[in-house]
């Protein structure tokens, strides 16, 4: 029973998943408010989804290995036809020549230090994963 205790207490940190990262030049804070479900400087909670190119089930943390590269996680909601202009501009935006993820470019794509991983709330049936900007697109078997 005492272990049991224990592992409840501590099990988030031995897990991983109870880390918080404070404040910092790369933990920044300013925007939780848009970020409801999800402390910014924890790790991701554990969370199934399903795959829309080939409708597979993937968990969020192999999505999210540590490899040395950013991971950016693009929420775009339920991904509507009225909410994709407001997507596009964000990904033309996002392809500038200004942005960060074209400052260390590689022969004209998005830096290899960046993943951009894109997470929409539809249903597979009536979604079609294409009507999503190719920046928000990257090879769907990442």
């Amino acid at each position: 029973m005492h272990f049991y205790r224990v592992f409840q207490t501590f099990g988030g940190f031995t897990s991983g998943i109870g880390v918080h990262y404070e404040p910092s030049e790369i933990v920044n804070i300013k925007h939780q408010r848009c970020a409801r479900n999800l402390v910014i400087g924890q790790r991701m909670p554990p969370q199934i989804f399903v795959r829309a190119a080939d409708a597979r089930p993937v968990d969020i943390q192999d999505l999210l290995p540590s490899d040395i590269r950013w991971k950016i996680l693009a929420f775009l909601g339920n991904l509507d036809e009225s909410r994709l202009p407001r997507v596009e501009l964000l990904a033309k935006e996002l392809n500038e020549p200004t942005s960060f993820l074209r400052k260390y470019p590689v022969e004209g794509e998005v830096s290899r230090m960046f993943d951009i991983i894109t997470i929409v709330a539809r249903n597979k049936s009536n979604f079609n994963y294409l009507s999503v900007p190719d920046l928000f697109r990257p090879h769907w078997s990442k």
